[in-house]
């Protein structure tokens, strides 16, 4: 997420669309864990308005505790 420069609803769907393509997985199989790592919960309103609202730096801190919490 550290790339999104404008972080907007259109940009996140972008940057998660490219990473999709960079992984080689459909953008599906990122979202459940883009909201788990967001959010926090399974389940709710659309993730990229979410997203948005949260903000960009509480993402990416929200984002790096999840990815360090699984290793």
């Amino acid at each position: 997420f550290e790339s999104i420069q404008d972080w907007t609803e259109a940009s996140i769907k972008s940057g998660l669309a490219d990473l999709a393509k960079t992984l080689e997985v459909k953008m599906g199989a990122l979202m459940q864990p883009a909201r788990i790592a967001a959010t926090g919960t399974l389940s709710g309103p659309d993730l990229m308005p979410m997203m948005g609202l949260i903000g960009k730096d509480q993402v990416i801190e929200r984002t790096r505790g999840l990815a360090a919490a699984l290793k």
